[in-house]
């Protein structure tokens, strides 16, 4: 059984691959007929319907999809007739909400920048008021997430699909980026506004990497020597952090140490 995460299993037997560029979408007019088929399929009444992603913020690129939250009390995946580059997140109301309360890093950035487009019940509203007291993701997640996409890639390159390894690689660089920035208490924002942020803590060279992959320009030598740049990264955040948590034990008092 494949490794690969089924969205992107589905984009390479489409075709949609990391290279086909497409036209920027009015995500307007996205939400507008997402409403309309949650409206006709009977589902819209109870909803909570919210633009995330890129398109959220207006920073997206080229290959960015128009993703929506949808928040239902059942977290069934439905059918609706949108258009191809919507990507549809369905989702149950409470574990939504629950994940949210526990910090995890999606629910949390949906909250923080999402555009709501849809919410009778005061559902988002309220979560929105707790955003500034919300629990701080971890950022040790983000690293064993993109330790798998790393070695995906690694698995596609050797077998030649470069497109594939690329968008793997991308996922990674993504996970990874977000770990450097949680771990300094930096809020990491959308996928292509990631380089400048790591530009500002010192990490220009993945900064330069996630570009590369952004635009879709990699060549099998280039993503070579970016796999290993990932390797590299990985290595070095987990260094830094085991680090600076042997510094602290050695600078607290010995009975703290001892354990009373």
């Amino acid at each position: 059984m494949s490794s690969l995460p089924s969205r992107e299993r589905s984009k390479r037997r489409t075709g949609q691959g990391p290279r086909e560029r497409r036209m920027r979408v009015s995500w307007r007019r996205c939400g507008a007929l997402t409403l309309r088929a949650l409206r006709e399929a009977g589902l819209l009444k109870r909803a909570v319907v919210v633009l995330i992603g890129s398109y959220a913020r207006d920073v997206d690129t080229w290959r960015s999809d128009v993703d929506i939250l949808v928040l239902l009390h059942e977290a069934r995946h439905h059918r609706l007739g949108v258009l191809s580059n919507v990507h549809l997140h369905f989702e149950e109301k409470e574990k939504f909400a629950r994940r949210f309360t526990e910090g995890e890093d999606y629910a949390i950035s949906a909250v923080r920048y999402g555009k709501l487009l849809y919410d009778r019940s005061n559902f988002w509203e309220t979560l929105r008021q707790q955003i500034e007291s919300a629990r701080w993701p971890d950022w040790r997640g983000k690293i064993s997430h993109a330790e798998r996409r790393i070695r995906v890639g690694n698995e596609l390159l050797q077998m030649g699909d470069i497109d594939a390894a690329m968008e793997e690689y991308l996922f990674g660089a993504t996970q990874i980026s977000r770990a450097i920035l949680l771990r300094r208490g930096i809020y990491p924002l959308s996928r292509p506004e990631l380089g400048k942020q790591l530009v500002a803590v010192g990490r220009g060279e993945l900064a330069a990497d996630m570009e590369m992959l952004i635009e879709g320009k990699c060549e099998e030598g280039q993503l070579r020597k970016i796999a290993s740049d990932l390797t590299m990264e990985v290595k070095r955040e987990c260094a830094e952090a085991n680090g600076g948590d042997e510094q602290r034990q050695a600078a607290s008092p010995p009975s703290s140490r001892a354990g009373g």
